[in-house]
């Protein structure tokens, strides 16, 4: 399990003043905290659990240029895994989802035809550019 959290139009340290009293509002137990800076005044908060398919790190992927920036960041919440033959069904990372997104072009429907389970995913650029989407029987 996670949440995820972004924040806009704050500066940096106006974050790291507020990040106290909001993690004291959600009042989530969480296994790790992730806090990513996309650019001034943009970020995301990540907060997971260990669950029975992932470790709280498999949940997240942060894909950077060679530079060490941040291209993108893509979150798993549930689980998902592909409806194919070349995993089977085993449970796939957030970074093998971020590997599918890249593979349909930031298509959300290849990407979701190509997945079974119960899932949220989101997958944010550096620009600020979004794509978030659930399984099929979430939707209904």
């Amino acid at each position: 399990m996670g949440l995820f959290v972004m924040v806009a139009g704050l500066a940096d340290q106006e974050i790291e003043r507020e990040l106290p009293m909001l993690e004291m509002l959600l009042h989530f137990q969480y296994d790790i905290r992730s806090v990513h800076r996309l650019r001034p005044g943009l970020c995301l908060l990540h907060y997971a659990k260990d669950n029975y398919f992932y470790t709280a790190g498999d949940q997240e992927f942060v894909r950077t240029d060679v530079s060490g920036a941040i291209r993108s960041i893509t979150l798993l919440q549930g689980y998902a895994w592909r409806n194919d033959s070349r995993t089977g069904s085993r449970p796939l990372s957030a970074a093998q989802i971020a590997d599918l997104i890249a593979e349909a072009d930031q298509d959300a429907a290849a990407v979701r035809a190509r997945l079974n389970g119960e899932y949220a995913i989101l997958h944010l650029q550096a620009d600020g550019s979004c794509l978030a989407f659930n399984d099929l029987l979430g939707i209904e």
